[in-house]
Protein backbone atom coordinates (compact mmCIF):
# COMPACT_ATOMS: atom_id res chain seq x y z
CA UNK A 1 0.00 0.00 0.00
CA UNK A 2 1.42 3.36 -0.98
CA UNK A 3 1.32 6.00 1.74
CA UNK A 4 1.07 9.72 1.17
CA UNK A 5 2.54 12.07 3.73
CA UNK A 6 2.51 15.77 4.36
CA UNK A 7 4.73 17.52 6.86
CA UNK A 8 4.63 20.94 8.46
CA UNK A 9 6.64 22.50 11.30
CA UNK A 10 5.52 25.99 12.12
CA UNK A 11 4.45 28.21 15.02
CA UNK A 12 0.88 27.75 16.15
CA UNK A 13 -1.35 30.66 15.18
CA UNK A 14 -1.71 33.30 17.89
CA UNK A 15 1.08 31.86 20.07
CA UNK A 16 4.74 32.74 20.18
CA UNK A 17 6.03 29.96 22.40
CA UNK A 18 4.47 26.88 20.82
CA UNK A 19 5.93 25.13 17.78
CA UNK A 20 3.85 22.40 16.13
CA UNK A 21 4.93 19.67 13.72
CA UNK A 22 2.47 17.43 11.91
CA UNK A 23 2.76 14.36 9.73
CA UNK A 24 -0.14 12.84 7.86
CA UNK A 25 -0.42 9.54 6.05
CA UNK A 26 -3.23 7.29 4.99
CA UNK A 27 -2.95 5.66 8.43
CA UNK A 28 -3.44 8.84 10.48
CA UNK A 29 -1.84 12.03 11.72
CA UNK A 30 0.75 12.69 14.42
CA UNK A 31 1.10 16.07 16.06
CA UNK A 32 3.96 17.19 18.27
CA UNK A 33 3.95 20.56 20.02
CA UNK A 34 6.76 22.23 21.96
CA UNK A 35 6.17 24.64 24.84
CA UNK A 36 8.79 26.13 27.09
CA UNK A 37 7.00 27.24 30.26
CA UNK A 38 10.36 27.92 31.92
CA UNK A 39 13.84 28.50 30.45
CA UNK A 40 15.06 25.18 31.89
CA UNK A 41 11.91 23.17 31.10
CA UNK A 42 10.49 22.07 27.76
CA UNK A 43 7.25 20.16 27.31
CA UNK A 44 6.74 18.20 24.09
CA UNK A 45 3.10 17.09 23.77
CA UNK A 46 2.56 14.33 21.22
CA UNK A 47 -0.75 13.03 19.86
CA UNK A 48 -1.80 10.37 17.39
CA UNK A 49 -0.19 7.09 16.40
CA UNK A 50 3.61 6.96 16.32
CA UNK A 51 5.08 4.52 13.83
CA UNK A 52 7.95 4.48 11.35
CA UNK A 53 5.90 6.47 8.84
CA UNK A 54 4.87 9.17 11.30
CA UNK A 55 7.78 9.60 13.71
CA UNK A 56 9.16 12.67 11.90
CA UNK A 57 7.22 15.34 13.86
CA UNK A 58 8.45 13.99 17.20
CA UNK A 59 12.00 13.88 15.85
CA UNK A 60 11.74 17.45 14.49
CA UNK A 61 10.40 18.93 17.72
CA UNK A 62 12.96 17.16 19.92
CA UNK A 63 15.72 18.42 17.60
CA UNK A 64 14.57 21.99 18.32
CA UNK A 65 15.04 21.43 22.05
CA UNK A 66 18.58 20.03 21.83
CA UNK A 67 20.54 23.27 21.89
CA UNK A 68 19.09 23.74 25.38
CA UNK A 69 20.77 24.62 28.63
CA UNK A 70 22.76 21.92 30.45
CA UNK A 71 20.67 20.83 33.42
CA UNK A 72 17.41 21.52 31.58
CA UNK A 73 14.61 18.95 31.52
CA UNK A 74 12.52 17.83 28.55
CA UNK A 75 9.14 16.29 29.38
CA UNK A 76 7.65 14.21 26.57
CA UNK A 77 3.91 14.05 27.25
CA UNK A 78 2.31 10.99 25.62
CA UNK A 79 -1.19 11.56 27.04
CA UNK A 80 -2.75 11.71 23.56
CA UNK A 81 -0.66 9.00 21.88
CA UNK A 82 -2.95 6.10 21.07
CA UNK A 83 -0.32 3.75 19.59
CA UNK A 84 3.43 3.43 19.22
CA UNK A 85 5.61 0.84 17.57
CA UNK A 86 9.34 0.15 17.83
CA UNK A 87 10.12 3.27 15.77
CA UNK A 88 8.51 5.44 18.45
CA UNK A 89 10.41 3.65 21.22
CA UNK A 90 13.64 3.94 19.26
CA UNK A 91 13.13 7.66 18.76
CA UNK A 92 12.61 8.20 22.49
CA UNK A 93 15.75 6.19 23.35
CA UNK A 94 17.77 8.06 20.71
CA UNK A 95 16.77 11.48 22.00
CA UNK A 96 17.24 10.51 25.64
CA UNK A 97 20.86 9.66 24.76
CA UNK A 98 21.35 12.89 22.82
CA UNK A 99 19.94 14.98 25.68
CA UNK A 100 22.10 13.13 28.23
CA UNK A 101 25.20 13.84 26.13
CA UNK A 102 24.26 17.55 26.21
CA UNK A 103 23.85 17.50 30.01
CA UNK A 104 20.05 17.57 29.83
CA UNK A 105 17.45 15.10 31.11
CA UNK A 106 14.40 13.68 29.38
CA UNK A 107 11.33 12.20 31.04
CA UNK A 108 8.29 10.52 29.48
CA UNK A 109 4.97 11.43 31.02
CA UNK A 110 1.43 10.05 30.99
CA UNK A 111 1.54 7.22 28.44
CA UNK A 112 -1.77 5.45 27.85
CA UNK A 113 -1.97 1.80 28.98
CA UNK A 114 -1.11 0.35 25.55
CA UNK A 115 1.96 2.57 25.16
CA UNK A 116 2.98 2.02 28.79
CA UNK A 117 2.81 -1.75 28.24
CA UNK A 118 5.14 -1.46 25.26
CA UNK A 119 7.56 0.67 27.31
CA UNK A 120 7.41 -1.93 30.07
CA UNK A 121 7.95 -4.88 27.71
CA UNK A 122 10.91 -3.09 26.11
CA UNK A 123 12.45 -2.45 29.54
CA UNK A 124 12.32 1.33 29.04
CA UNK A 125 10.21 2.50 32.01
CA UNK A 126 13.20 3.31 34.21
CA UNK A 127 15.56 4.33 31.38
CA UNK A 128 13.07 6.91 30.08
CA UNK A 129 11.93 8.01 33.55
CA UNK A 130 8.32 7.14 32.71
CA UNK A 131 5.67 8.57 35.03
CA UNK A 132 1.95 7.92 34.90
CA UNK A 133 -0.63 10.63 35.56
CA UNK A 134 -1.22 9.20 39.04
CA UNK A 135 2.51 9.29 40.03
Amino acid sequence: MRRFRTYDASPEPDTTDTIVARSSSLDGTVHAALRQPHPRTSVVAVSGEIDMDSVQPLDEILARVLPGTPGATVHVDLTDVTFSDAAGMGTLVHWRSRFAAAGMTMAVRNPRPLVYRLLLLCGLVDALDVRLATD
